[in-house]
This record gives C-alpha cells, structure tokens and sequence, in this order.
C-alpha cells in the first residue's frame, strides 16, 4: 500500500515486489529489485527513506527516521524480520542500543525495562495474533528461521497452503509420497510459487523444531537435487538466498558439500564477540 503524507509520495523505480499489506508512505524511494514483504512499514513522514537496489525489508519490519533525518540503505542489504534474532528481549535490545550508541548522535533515550517475573530466554511464548498471513501459528513461526532461505530455492515453502512453512518440496522430486498443491488463497498468498501444481516433499506441521536456525534443510534438499543431476536448478535465486542467509559464503559451501557443523565454524568467532558484548545488557538468565 503506498500512501501520500503531506504532499510527499513514495517513488518507486522497479521495486520486486511490494506486499499488499506492507506500507510505504511520504517521501520514499524504492530502488530497482527492492523488496517489501508482509506487514513492513516504511514511514517517510518526517524525513526520506531511500532504499538501494536489491535490498530486502523483511516481514514487520519498521523503518523510520526522525524529523529532518534521512534512512539511506545501500545495495544488496537485508533488513530482518521483526523476531529479534539478537537473542534478546525487546527490553534487552532497547539497553543494548543505548549502551551502544546506536541513535543517531549517540543519543541516549529514557528508558525503564521492567522484567517478566519467573521469564528467562527459552521459555516459549505463544503469539496471540499470527505476526505475517503466511506464519499462521507457533510451528511455522519456530521453523521460519530454517526454512525462510528456501525461498531464494526451487523448493516451495507452502505458500498457497493453509499451513505455509510447514510444508516444503517441490513438483521436481518425490522424496516421499506427501504432497500438496499451492492455491490462491484468501488471507494467505494469492499467486503462490508452482500454483496449481502438486509438490512432494515434507510435511513438518508436527515435527520438532530446531532451537533458532538450521542449515540441515537447506542442505539436505540440495543434496537431493544434485543426486538427481539438478545442482544447478537448485538455487533459482542465488543473489536473494545470499541476501536472507547474510553472505555469499553459505551458499558456496553448501555446494562445496560442506556439513552444518563446517559452515557454521566459520561463524563463530563473530558470534562470540557479539555474546561478550550482549552480556552486559542481559536482564534475564
């Protein structure tokens, strides 16, 4: 939905794909290849937002500026969805950006966190609202983490199901006699990938979820595609896989057939610095 604010209108210079419920509003522009997905808002209200080529605003994700200001992203950025990945509380993270100095002139905003009695990280919670038309319930929000790079893939997610991210495969395999067909559906996605075709695959609606984010999917459908001959039909969307997973290693490694354990080593160091500095602003054990 774009929307005009105060005489000033979102400009939109190719974007991919905006979702019907994302909002863009004032003084916006989106850049060739951008893409917008469910539930974002981009407010240019009081300042400019300008959003570079290829760049991806995730689900629910907000941007916004303050008065004046100007948000300017460059190519190829992925801004994330709004589950904190941090592996903080919002509390947690409003301590980590002013003890950071992440606002804008190192400002420090006034804050008081009061803790969730008996709460510590861990401890499930379930949504009383769906967050995104297509993460319906608590099993599709604990497995979109591990599944979302699936759609940089040839492999179907389950939009165009009612039970999207819970479902994978595609018409291309038959790794099990499951199946399912992808519809235009109201309330969920209308022009979903393989409409109208079956897909076999997986069905996961009642498998345990990993805690946080797999790579074992991912890799394991890969597989699949290259003992079929079909590697090279595998990643339809090379740049937008590199985009969600963060870099262009990942994608490399797995075609090298490097294990889970392997790529994600290459990682560790960088999360380690970042657990040291967190630490600090942790409420909860």
């Amino acid at each position: 939905m774009f929307l005009s604010f105060c005489g000033k209108s979102p400009r939109n210079e190719g974007a991919a794909f905006v979702a019907p419920n994302a909002t863009v509003q004032g003084d916006v522009l989106l850049k060739p290849g951008t893409t917008v997905w469910y539930g974002a808002v981009l407010r240019g209200d009081s300042g400019t937002l300008t959003i570079g080529e290829n760049t991806n605003i995730q689900d629910n994700a907000v941007l916004h500026c303050d008065a004046g200001g100007k948000v300017l992203l460059g190519r190829n950025v992925t801004v994330g969805h709004c589950a904190l990945v941090h592996g903080c509380t919002v509390g947690e993270l409003a301590q980590m950006i002013n003890g950071e100095g992440w606002l804008a002139g190192k400002r420090k905003c006034k804050l008081t966190v009061i803790p969730v009695k008996g709460w510590k990280h861990g401890d499930s919670y379930s949504l009383p609202v769906k967050p995104s038309p297509n993460l319906p319930n608590d099993q599709a929000i604990a497995l979109y983490p591990s599944l979302c790079p699936f759609e940089g893939t040839a492999i179907s997610v389950g939009r165009g199901t009612y039970h999207p991210f819970q479902v994978i495969g595609s018409p291309d395999i038959r790794l099990s006699s499951f199946r399912f067909k992808p519809e235009a559906l109201e309330g969920f996605d209308k022009n979903p990938m393989y409409k109208g075709q079956y897909c076999y695959g997986n069905n996961m609606k009642s498998l345990l979820p990993p805690k946080g984010f797999s790579l074992r999917y991912i890799i394991s459908y890969y597989q699949e595609y290259k003992n079929m001959g079909k590697a090279d039909k595998f990643f339809t969307r090379p740049q937008w896989f590199d985009m969600l997973v963060g870099n262009r290693k990942v994608r490399r490694q797995i075609t090298e057939g490097k294990s889970e354990e392997e790529i994600r080593a290459g990682w560790q160091k960088e999360l380690e610095e970042y657990k040291k500095m967190r630490k600090k602003y942790l409420i909860y054990e």
